[in-house]
C-alpha cells in the first residue's frame, strides 16, 4: 500500500532478492527501475523526481527535470 492509499507492487529478482523495478497504482503505465540494477547506469538521466522531501542530500536535480515533493500523481 502506497501513500496514497493505493497498490504498490514492488518486483525482486528471483535468484538473490534484489528489488528490481516497482509499479505503483498511483501512476499508472510508470514502471520505476531500480537504478542498481543496471550494468552501466551513466547512461541514464532522470528527468522527472517524486519523493523529493525524502530524498538524501546528495540528490543532484536537474534544472530541467520536474520534481515533486512526494507522489506526481495524488
Amino acid at each position: 500500500m502506497g501513500d496514497s492509499g493505493l497498490a504498490v507492487r514492488r518486483h525482486f529478482c528471483t535468484r538473490c532478492g534484489s528489488p528490481v523495478y516497482s509499479e505503483l497504482d498511483a501512476n499508472p503505465g510508470v514502471v520505476a527501475v531500480k537504478a542498481g540494477t543496471l550494468d552501466d547506469p551513466s547512461w541514464v538521466h532522470p528527468n522527472l523526481h517524486m519523493w523529493r522531501e525524502s530524498a538524501h542530500p546528495w540528490v543532484e536535480i536537474a534544472d530541467d527535470a520536474d520534481s515533486f515533493p512526494r507522489n506526481a500523481v495524488a
